[in-house]
């Protein structure tokens, strides 16, 4: 049997939709609902719905971490340079080509000792 509602009551559906990773959507997809009841004789603008909602497709990237240098000796009174090596590597598991950009942020000296040269 057909739901009853009471007089001014309302009903709200909630809707998910999964986006195939191999289709090709636009930027966005338009939905529309419309209402109807056996009661009502006319059309009323309440009883339709237009949507226009941006289609999201997941990212799947990952950062991880190859090697690194851990410890470095500062023993002695020597200004000599030490070697830190950070070696990571970035990974698109997804199936859709995703633009990236890889940004390092170092501070360009520690207590006016330390300096780096980023190669």
């Amino acid at each position: 049997s057909h739901p009853i509602f009471r007089s001014d009551a309302m009903a709200m559906f909630v809707l998910t939709f999964e986006v195939s990773e191999v289709a090709n959507w636009e930027s966005a997809a338009s939905i529309e609902a419309k209402g109807e009841s056996e009661n009502e004789q006319t059309n009323l603008d309440h009883s339709f719905h237009s949507e226009t909602i941006p289609v999201l497709y997941a990212v799947k990237i990952i950062i991880s971490r190859v090697s690194c240098t851990r410890y470095i000796s500062f023993q002695g009174s020597a200004q000599n340079e030490r070697t830190v090596n950070h070696i990571y590597k970035v990974e698109n598991l997804g199936i859709r080509d995703v633009p990236v950009k890889v940004t390092f942020d170092l501070p360009q000296d520690v207590a006016g000792l330390v300096q780096w040269d980023v190669m």
